[in-house]
């Protein structure tokens, strides 16, 4: 290399460090870019585990309120048939009394 200073100011700065300057630069760049690609590459797996989350969370709800509806709906058919039995009872109490 050569051995050639160049004057700033006050400084004075030898060639060969200029050069060495430029590859240090050169290998933080290249360490600063590596890491932003990283993260980069974990934002997006992270947004594809988020995406994935959303659609199991709303298959997950719509198959809650499905049984939700079953079991309601299967309450209600209990109550209504012991409404008629009770119904059905009052009915032939009443008819016994008035014989």
């Amino acid at each position: 290399m050569l051995d050639t200073t160049v004057r700033f100011g006050a400084n004075t700065v030898v060639l060969a460090d200029w050069e060495y300057l430029k590859w240090n630069l050169k290998a933080q760049l290249s360490q600063a870019l590596n890491g932003v690609s990283d993260k980069a590459k974990e934002a997006k797996e992270f947004l594809v585990h988020l995406k994935n989350m959303v659609q199991l969370i709303q298959e997950n709800g719509v198959e809650v309120e499905a049984c939700l509806v079953a079991q309601c709906d299967a309450l209600v058919d209990a109550l209504n048939r012991q409404k008629a039995k009770l119904l059905t009872r009052v009915t032939k109490e009443r008819e016994f009394k008035l014989k």
